[in-house]
């Protein structure tokens, strides 16, 4: 086995163990929805965000790299009254998800993920990233909230959403009251929800380094007993 091998199996399996160990951290949290929603002044970097994506259509976002999901998701599906709102379509861009979520960062002016209305027109963005033990991440003067898992990211992980709103402001938190739009599409109903998955190779690869972590340690045990 050549040494560059070496070096990468050695990289995947600290990565896989690091991971595995915030999963273990997240899921002896508390986490919980963001209620109630905060409506701000805009931030001049949300003003630019929504100057960058408001204008963008499906067919340009797509374009630009996002793939945008099927279903349009309302706070029932995570078993929470329909009046709680929706979060819309999310437009995902794996490249920015995958550069971001891993490593537990949020980049303020390049959110991974694109909220869109049931007309398809961008109603704002979404930060989401893995807990591995930081404080919260702060955007914009909100705090990011450590939301339960979900179809696409089987622990709990930090979520930051804005909603555009008219006359300069923009409304913060998991559920916008003004998208509950009876009569959706839905993902299907249960606490699970389906809300901004992660890319599917983004999702395989956190799932690779974790097997690679369990596989070190079961390798591990067994030389310790070998050697009793």
């Amino acid at each position: 086995m050549g040494i560059q091998r070496v070096l990468h199996l050695t990289v995947a399996t600290i990565l896989g163990l690091a991971l595995c160990s915030v999963a273990g951290l997240a899921g002896a949290a508390e986490p919980t929805w963001d209620l109630p929603p905060r409506l701000v002044d805009e931030p001049p970097g949300i003003a630019q965000l929504r100057a960058q994506y408001a204008p963008m259509t499906e067919a340009q976002l797509v374009a630009a790299g996002f793939q945008v999901e099927p279903d349009y998701v309302t706070a029932d599906l995570v078993g929470l009254p329909a009046t709680t709102g929706g979060m819309g379509y999310h437009a995902i861009n794996p490249a920015l998800m995958g550069a971001q979520f891993p490593q537990g960062t949020m980049d303020p002016q390049r959110p991974p993920v694109v909220l869109l209305g049931p007309d398809k027109r961008v109603i704002g963005v979404e930060w989401e990233t893995a807990n591995r033990g930081q404080a919260p991440p702060q955007l914009y003067g909100q705090t990011a909230n450590l939301g339960p898992a979900h179809h696409g990211v089987d622990h709990p992980h930090y979520m930051l959403h804005a909603f555009f709103r008219p006359g300069g402001k923009v409304l913060f938190g998991d559920f916008d009251p003004a998208l509950a739009v009876p009569g959706m599409p839905s993902a299907g109903a249960g606490g699970g929800g389906r809300h901004a998955p992660l890319p599917p190779a983004t999702a395989a690869v956190l799932a690779a380094l974790c097997s690679a972590g369990a596989l070190l340690r079961r390798g591990r045990d067994a030389r310790r007993r070998a050697a009793r």
